[in-house]
C-alpha cells in the first residue's frame, strides 16, 4: 500500500467516526482535522516524533529503523 492510500484510509475511518459522533461539525473543520490526524498517525507508525513520542510502533526487520524522517512524513501534501 502506498503512503497516500494509507493516509486516505485513515482519513476515511476518522471522518466516518467524527461524522457519527459530531453530526453538526462543519465540513471544512472535519476535513482539516482528518488530514492532520491521518498525517500524524502515519508518521507515528513510521517512528516519527509525534506529540513527544519518538519510538516507532514497528520496525523493519532487516534494518531496524524506519526509512523516512518525521519531516518527510508530516509534510507530504495530500493529493
Amino acid at each position: 500500500m502506498y503512503s497516500r492510500e494509507y493516509r486516505s484510509t485513515i482519513r476515511t475511518i476518522v471522518r466516518n467516526v467524527m461524522r457519527r459522533k459530531f453530526p453538526g461539525i462543519k465540513l471544512s473543520v472535519l476535513d482539516e482535522a482528518t488530514k492532520e490526524i491521518a498525517a500524524n498517525v502515519h508518521a507515528r507508525f513510521y517512528g516519527a516524533n509525534v506529540d513527544g513520542v519518538g519510538s516507532p510502533l514497528w520496525r523493519r526487520k532487516d534494518e531496524g529503523l524506519p526509512t523516512a524522517s518525521a519531516e518527510e512524513l508530516l509534510n507530504v501534501p495530500d493529493a
